[in-house]
């Protein structure tokens, strides 16, 4: 009953949305030129707002059409049939799109290449390295493989020989080709995704070297990526964005950082943390977990192992898997205590549990710790904490502990609150050489800082105010009906002016730099 009754309100949101766009717009279904903006379909309703405004910007701007695209490598025929079909009915997230004007449809086909043509590429990747640095025509692509299949198979890292992998490489090399001859037979200025990871992401990143802009959208951020950063967060220039607000709204964003980090220390998860009900300080205090002796202990903190590793760039390993088998074999020729905690993420919880458990039988110096137990089991007895770039970083260091990043370029790394190896020697070394020490100080300041920068500073409040809106209706409905009820029932034209002139200042000077560049 309650499926159906949701069903109900997301045809009559979509509906009346699409009435709603009409009308501030001033949209009239009049054929347009052949240039074209292709977007990617999807049903999130937070980013459809967004995609609102700066579709009308580039339609006005170049004169073009809307050419809707369906990233569908995943789906089978019924999800195939299904989707068409809602498409020829105009109902739910078609509805929204087409009230964006004139409209045309593109979905994956298989190119006539035969898969033996595609041989020659594969026969160049040796390795996971070869793999997640594997370029196309110039065009990095291998991550993008990399997380996909990972994300496809559920699996945690890639065995060149495995026939699923080589099949799906095949795959992914004529979903390039396919995506390459879009800009062949059409006129592209502009390409909008939803995301910069996944293979869908090679269409964007094949627009950039053809000059064209690149936009990922949602209700959190609207950004323009260049060919020198493709990545969704560019977190030195991040910081160095924050450093250059006014230091009034710095302070008061510090002091909001102070007291949310505070309130994260309490139990609930920070701002940010939204797909997590509840902090890693909250859950069981059991300070047995950790063995009396006199013995070096290290927490290694996981990440979840099929969710895109390289969604911000390489790091000193191919996968979140093969930096834990790194680990293992330190521990072999260490006399440390070891402890590994799976990644809090509530949807890959059992998958990534498995994964450790099997981990566990072939490194037994390794103890798991459950992530029902909180931080402050053992906050006072780990020495040294591991991670990729985990949030676990700020977290811990409020209490002065030394967390070890094994990325250069990570939403911490630019801080001193961390240790921050320059390259894989330089994180080998420091494995190798752990000693009991002294309590590690660090600048509070730097934390706060560093807080706002990664939790509010880049959730962008350029369509609402963020936080407020994910409080009020719930942060699993920012991209449900309901987050169109909400801006129906609170939009006002003045917003709406002041959204349109940020959009098309941003929007005029992406096209002028060609530079990374997120709205604010």
């Amino acid at each position: 009953m309650k499926f159906l009754k949701n069903l109900f309100f997301e045809l009559y949101y979509t509906f009346k949305f699409n009435n709603h766009i009409a009308k501030v717009f001033n949209k009239k279904n009049e054929n347009q030129k052949k240039s074209v903006i292709i977007i990617e379909t999807h049903r999130m309703y937070g980013s459809h707002i967004g995609l609102s405004y700066i579709c009308d910007k580039l339609i006005k701007k170049y004169s073009c059409r809307v050419c809707l695209f369906k990233s569908n490598f995943f789906d089978n025929i019924f999800e195939k049939i299904f989707h068409i079909l809602i498409m020829k009915l105009n109902l739910f997230h078609f509805k929204v799109y087409n009230s964006f004007g004139d409209t045309s449809f593109l979905y994956y086909k298989k190119t006539l290449n035969p898969y033996s043509k595609y041989e020659k590429y594969l026969k160049k990747i040796k390795t996971n390295n070869n793999l997640q640095n594997f370029k196309i025509e110039g065009i990095l692509y291998g991550d993008l493989i990399y997380d996909s299949f990972l994300r496809w198979s559920d699996n945690y890292t890639v065995n060149l020989k495995d026939p699923h992998f080589v099949n799906f490489f095949y795959k992914s090399i004529d979903y390039y080709f396919y995506c390459k001859s879009l800009f062949e037979k059409h006129d592209i200025k502009s390409v909008i995704l939803s995301h910069t990871v996944y293979l869908p992401a090679i269409l964007g990143r094949i627009a950039l070297s053809k000059g064209k802009l690149f936009f990922c959208l949602s209700i959190t951020h609207c950004i323009n990526l260049s060919e020198d950063y493709f990545y969704i967060s560019n977190h030195k220039l991040n910081k160095k964005l924050f450093s250059k607000l006014p230091k009034k709204i710095q302070n008061i964003q510090i002091k909001t950082a102070k007291k949310d980090l505070i309130k994260n220390l309490k139990g609930s998860a920070s701002e940010g943390l939204e797909n997590l009900d509840h902090s890693p300080f909250s859950g069981v205090i059991d300070k047995s977990v950790i063995k009396k002796n006199s013995k070096i202990k290290v927490l290694v903190a996981s990440h979840c192992f099929t969710d895109s590793p390289h969604a911000e760039g390489n790091f000193f390993f191919c996968d979140y898997y093969e930096w834990i088998e790194y680990l293992g074999k330190i521990s072999l020729k260490t006399d440390y205590d070891w402890y590994i905690k799976p990644h809090p993420n509530k949807f890959h919880e059992k998958r990534n549990i498995e994964i450790i458990k099997n981990f566990i039988k072939k490194y037994n110096k390794f103890k798991m710790i459950s992530n029902g137990t909180s931080h402050f089991s053992y906050i006072n007895n780990i020495d040294y904490f591991l991670t990729i770039d985990g949030h676990i970083a700020e977290e811990l260091a409020m209490f002065n502990k030394p967390v070890i990043f094994s990325k250069m370029d990570g939403k911490f790394s630019n801080y001193n609150f961390n240790i921050n190896p320059k390259n894989k020697k330089e994180y080998h070394k420091i494995l190798m050489k752990f000693k009991k020490k002294k309590k590690f100080k660090v600048d509070k300041e730097e934390i706060y800082k560093a807080h706002c920068v990664n939790h509010f500073f880049i959730n962008q409040n350029y369509l609402v105010k963020y936080n407020k809106v994910a409080k009020k209706i719930g942060h699993d409905n920012l991209n449900s009906f309901k987050i169109l009820k909400y801006w129906l029932d609170n939009f006002n034209l003045s917003n709406h002016n002041e959204i349109v002139k940020k959009v098309s200042n941003f929007v005029d000077r992406s096209e002028k730099e060609k530079t990374y560049t997120r709205l604010h």
